[in-house]
């Protein structure tokens, strides 16, 4: 009877004890805080990366050939920073793909 007792003791204790929460740990607080500071990171890196290569589109190839025309230097800041604009949304979507659609395949050697 003691056993029983306690069991029942137990079983209310716990009976508002929520083990769906368990399954999906996306939903807490502290995973979507992680999230958006990923994503925040990658956005800062992306304006980052695109701001350095207008920069050195824009003055370093100034500094290495010499005195160009300032259009010029512009029109070779815009092209450095689009190229390195491309390469880097080409790397996040591939990193968003892998979010989004986790690989379930192996490698040979895995099996």
């Amino acid at each position: 009877l003691k056993l029983e007792q306690l069991e029942r003791d137990y079983q209310s204790m716990t009976k508002n004890v929520d083990n769906f929460r368990s399954l999906l740990p996306d939903d807490s607080i502290g995973s979507q805080i992680k999230q958006i500071n990923k994503q925040l990171i990658a956005v800062f890196q992306f304006i980052m990366s695109v701001g350095a290569g207008f920069a050195f589109g824009f003055i370093g190839i100034e500094l290495i050939v010499g005195d160009l025309d300032f259009g010029f230097r512009l029109l070779l800041g815009v092209i450095v920073s689009l190229i390195i604009a491309l390469a880097e949304i080409y790397f996040l979507a591939k990193k968003l793909a892998e979010d989004v659609f986790p690989s379930t395949a192996q490698k040979p050697h895995q099996e």
